[in-house]
C-alpha cells in the first residue's frame, strides 16, 4: 500500500479545515509561507485573506486534497516531501507549517535538520502534534491492553511515529531548533479540527494545569533556527 493512499479513505474534514491555532501565531504582514502537508489549502488560504500571507506555497501528498488546494494558494506540489528535493532556495520562507504532518515521517529528526535550512533567520517553524501521553490512550493501554488504531485521532493509522510532551521538544531540540513555545490545545477536537470549550479544558481548569499532559490530545510548537 502506498502512502498516499491512506489518505484516500479519510472524511472530508480530515483533509479540508483550518488549523485556527496556526494561524494564530503568524502577524499581519506579506509573510511567505511553506504548508507541509497542506490539505485542501483551507488555512494558507485564510492566511492569505486574513492579511497573513502574501504568498503561500503548499506541499501535499494525497492528490484530491492537492486537487482542492489549487487555487487557494498560490502554488501546489503533489508528493512526499521524505522524497522530493525542495526547489526553493535557502532562507526563502518567514514561517514553516507542519499541520500534523511530522507523526506521518519516517525519519522526521532529519527532515526537521534539512528543512530548517529554507527559514528565514528571523522565521519560524509552526507545528501540531499529537499528544500519545493523552488519556484517551493511556487508559484503555493501562486497563484493557489495547492499542487499537483509528481512521484519526492520536492513533491514526497513517501514523508511523508517536510523541509525548517531552519527546517533541526532543525531536526539536536535536535536529538544531530552538523551542519557543509549546502550547497544550486543551480545545482541539482532533476528529472535526473545531475548537470549542470541552469538558477536558474544564477539567485542566479546575485542576490547575496539574493533568495537562495527559489530558492534551495535541501540542502546538513554535521553533526557529539557532542564533
Amino acid at each position: 500500500m502506498s502512502v498516499a493512499h491512506l489518505y484516500s479513505d479519510k472524511p472530508d474534514y480530515y483533509l479540508d479545515h483550518v488549523v485556527w491555532e496556526v494561524i494564530s501565531e503568524i502577524p499581519e504582514g506579506p509573510h511567505k509561507v511553506l504548508d507541509l502537508g497542506c490539505g485542501g489549502g483551507l488555512t494558507g488560504f485564510m492566511l492569505k485573506q486574513m492579511g497573513k500571507a502574501s504568498e503561500v506555497i503548499g506541499i501535499e501528498i494525497s492528490e484530491e486534497a492537492a486537487g482542492r488546494a489549487m487555487g487557494r494558494v498560490d502554488r501546489v506540489i503533489i508528493g512526499n516531501i521524505e522524497q522530493m528535493k525542495f526547489p526553493f532556495p535557502e532562507d526563502d520562507f518567514d514561517f514553516i507549517v507542519l499541520g500534523d504532518v511530522l507523526e506521518h515521517l519516517i525519519d522526521p529528526w532529519e527532515f526537521l535538520y534539512k528543512l530548517k535550512k529554507y527559514l528565514r533567520p528571523s522565521g519560524r517553524i509552526i507545528a501540531t502534534m499529537p499528544n500519545v501521553r493523552c488519556w484517551r490512550v493511556v487508559c484503555p493501554l493501562i486497563f484493557k491492553g489495547d492499542w487499537l488504531y483509528e481512521e484519526y485521532g492520536v492513533l491514526d493509522k497513517s501514523h508511523l511515529r508517536f510523541f509525548t510532551k517531552k519527546m517533541m521538544l526532543s525531536l526539536f531540540q536535536d535536529s538544531g531548533l530552538v523551542v519557543y513555545k509549546i502550547v497544550a490545545m486543551m480545545d482541539k477536537n482532533t476528529i472535526t479540527g473545531y475548537s470549542s470549550k470541552t469538558k477536558t479544558a474544564f477539567i485542566d481548569g479546575i485542576t490547575l494545569g496539574i493533568f495537562r499532559d495527559f489530558l492534551a490530545p495535541q501540542y502546538l510548537i513554535v521553533s526557529g533556527r539557532r542564533p
